[in-house]
């Protein structure tokens, strides 16, 4: 219903009863769903499906083609990087608002060599309605050498706005003490909710020593010496006839 009013000589029109609850009812309609808070880490890639180029939240993953070698063994990544300065690995995803469901931190395994640093992109969003992303960049130094659980709290990187990620990607993959061990892993990259214990770190595969033949030893055998014959008595007998008719006999031995 409308009343008609003239306040200091202007009509304004007031709506009254049903007519404001509807507008206000259609106000309401228009805010966005209430975000639903983690109780769980959210897993972002366990790299089960690497060879299909998707994550295990169906955004792409891959590297960016300078990698001497990728392949999985056991659902784990190990990869080869070519040069340190170009070579990475990246993965991509809807937009996840951290702030309101709650994620904290970026988490996932690695092994490098000893000693070794890598070097981790952040993407994110002004929001999750916008279209462009920035990056901003974080380094893990000191790698064990062994395949290891990395924390690395969102709130390190600096400025970014955590209301809207949408990427990682790892580049700088370092050489560590030797400068010629440049073999590397990666596994189980997860966003974890704050209030979830952490992963702990992987267990090591236990290598199984190659099966050995049975070894068989062959008795040595003696060759008998060759028998050894009598010895041999030759006798000669001379017979000599003298002039008058005579025999006589000489024999040697």
């Amino acid at each position: 219903m409308l009343l008609g009013q003239v306040v200091r000589g202007v009509s304004v029109a007031l709506f009254v009863s049903g007519a404001s609850a509807v507008k206000g009812k259609e106000k309401r309609q228009d805010e966005p769903p209430p975000v639903a808070t983690c109780t769980a880490h959210l897993l972002i890639d366990d790299f089960s499906t690497w060879e299909d180029g998707v994550n295990t939240l169906e955004g792409a993953t891959s590297d960016d083609a300078t990698m001497n070698s990728t392949s999985i063994d056991g659902d784990i990544l190990t990869f080869t990087p070519n040069n340190i300065d170009e070579s990475y690995i990246y993965e991509q995803f809807e937009c996840v608002d951290t702030i309101a469901q709650g994620y904290d931190t970026l988490s996932f395994s690695v092994k490098g060599p000893a000693a070794a640093s890598v070097g981790i992109e952040l993407q994110t969003k002004a929001d999750c309605a916008a279209e462009e992303y920035q990056s901003f960049y974080y380094t893990v130094n000191g790698l064990s050498g062994s395949l290891q659980s990395i924390s690395v709290p969102l709130g390190s990187f600096v400025d970014a706005n955590l209301n809207g990620v949408v990427g990682a990607l790892w580049y700088a993959f370092s050489a560590g003490m030797t400068g010629t061990d440049n073999v590397w892993q990666l596994d189980d990259v997860q966003l974890l909710c704050a209030g979830v214990p952490p992963p702990e770190d992987p267990v090591p595969t236990p290598t199984e020593p190659a099966p050995t033949e049975p070894t068989t030893t062959e008795p040595e055998t003696t060759e008998a010496p060759p028998p050894t014959e009598p010895p041999v008595t030759v006798t000669t007998t001379v017979y000599v006839t003298d002039p008058e008719g005579g025999v006589s006999t000489t024999t040697e031995s």
